[in-house]
């Protein structure tokens, strides 16, 4: 199930031929059949390399796309383009200013796996201060002393550090509280604190308060020019020393070579990432090598029911913003100069 809210009043497609989808990264099969049934053309694209992309978009009225994104120069070579869907809520591959310049209306499908990655959060948190990557490998080398060498944590009744508190920061909060009975601290400009309150939370101030004062920093932020790169040297600095950094947001929230150097000197316990800074890091990556971490390869959203709501939901998109109806897209600005 999704909670998208979409016009469904009948619309005829604004084109006489056929119009075309470019669906540049996997997505779920009901997906494609929800846009097969609608009678558009689905284009599966071979590989997402920038080349590949060029010559698959040339003729194509509509894009889902993952973490690839579309770029300005991709957007250049496809003048039928009039929709572009973000599967997933992360937009920050996609060059929306662009987009707008061209009129072309860009959407995302947050919420769709927002329990998925939430659990994935959680999940990350408790092997992390558990060790439980390291305790894995310890059992298949037959070494059962690794408990006494390892300081392992708890999570019960500590505190929870949520940076940004949208469909995702909402739910792990829920999970935390319910099930370990965490202290949830938020830091989120469009979130008041009396709303917080109601639900037993509490609101920071500061970056710099929520740092000092958690157990656990779970980072739920999109990336702007105000978040890139907002956990660094110093904020790493203010956190306590037993502290963990999560994230299953952004790999550009976080300063990876702040990271690796807070792990190695113990300014910080550990860390649990599903993102990084690149998805294509060599394995000589220093960050691979770092103490205390639990890594995964950015699949916080890849449960099999949250792929299927995920990809629904984007068919569901374009279908829609082909037809005319309309969306809260994300650059709502270029709407009443949308292409045709």
């Amino acid at each position: 199930m999704t909670s998208f809210q979409i016009d469904s009043r009948p619309a005829a497609l604004e084109t006489k031929a056929m119009p075309k989808v470019l669906v540049i990264q996997p997505i779920h099969s009901a997906g494609y059949e929800k846009l097969n049934e609608s009678g558009v053309i689905v284009c599966k694209c071979p590989s997402y390399d920038d080349a590949t992309v060029l010559e698959q978009i040339a003729d194509v009225d509509a894009v889902i796309t993952r973490s690839a994104g579309l770029q300005a120069f991709a957007m250049d070579r496809a003048p039928r383009l009039r929709a572009i869907v973000s599967h997933g809520s992360g937009v920050d591959a996609i060059d929306i200013g662009h987009a707008t310049k061209l009129g072309i209306p860009v959407a995302n499908t947050p919420g769709a796996n927002s329990s998925s990655v939430a659990e994935h959060a959680i999940g990350l948190m408790l092997a992390t201060l558990r060790s439980l990557t390291d305790a894995d490998r310890a059992v298949r080398e037959c070494d059962f002393n690794f408990k006494y060498r390892r300081d392992l944590r708890g999570i019960s009744g500590k505190t929870l550090g949520l940076i940004g508190f949208g469909a995702i920061g909402t739910r792990v909060a829920a999970m935390a509280r319910a099930a370990f009975g965490m202290r949830i601290v938020v830091l989120a400009n469009h979130t008041n604190a009396a709303s917080l309150e109601e639900l037993g939370y509490e609101k920071a101030s500061l970056l710099d308060d929520l740092l000092r004062e958690s157990d656990v920093i779970s980072l739920h932020s999109v990336v702007s020019d105000k978040t890139r790169g907002i956990i660094g040297e110093r904020e790493f600095r203010l956190m306590k020393q037993t502290a963990i950094l999560i994230n299953t947001a952004r790999g550009a929230l976080v300063d990876e070579r702040a990271l690796l150097n807070a792990l190695q000197t113990g300014q910080i316990a550990g860390a649990g990432l599903d993102v990084f800074s690149s998805e294509s890091m060599s394995p000589d990556n220093p960050i691979l090598s770092a103490p205390n971490t639990v890594f995964s390869p950015h699949i916080g959203g890849s449960t099999v029911d949250a792929l299927e709501a995920t990809a629904v939901a984007a068919a569901e998109h374009i279908l829609a913003l082909l037809s005319g109806s309309r969306l809260d897209v994300i650059n709502t600005e270029c709407w009443d100069r949308r292409r045709h």
